[in-house]
């Protein structure tokens, strides 16, 4: 069988500079945060990913790091009104959003717009299975 001569090369320059701005975890719970890093650092496509613990962190770190996916655990909110936050970290980065099935009906027009990804907390835990 003879190669294909007509196939071009597709530049990887996109994919390379997606890994490289990485990931940021907005989490307050150390624990958590290491399980989703050592998870995440499996995936063959994630750069960098850095952890912030609280609001004034995530936005020194979106400064710093410039991610291209943010994944929010609400409890990093520790009051802070969810859409506010969410519109501010959709400027820069996509964003998923963990927390109870509840808190969804908050940010629903931000879902329906595809402007951030929710996934429903079960229990006292987010399973990675």
């Amino acid at each position: 069988m003879r190669p294909n001569c007509s196939a071009m090369r597709m530049p990887t320059e996109g994919k390379e500079m997606l890994a490289a701005r990485g990931a940021l975890l907005c989490v307050a719970d150390a624990g958590l945060a290491d399980q989703l890093t050592r998870e995440l650092k499996l995936c063959a496509h994630v750069g960098a990913v850095s952890v912030a613990a609280s609001l004034p962190a995530s936005i020194e770190r979106m400064a710093q790091d410039s991610p291209c996916a943010i994944l929010l655990d609400d409890g990093f909110l520790q009051g802070a009104p969810l859409p506010e936050v969410l519109r501010q970290l959709t400027k820069t980065a996509a964003a998923v959003l963990i927390a109870a099935a509840e808190r969804q009906s908050e940010i629903l027009r931000m879902v329906a717009e595809g402007e951030v990804e929710f996934v429903a907390r079960r229990g006292e835990f987010t399973s990675l299975e």
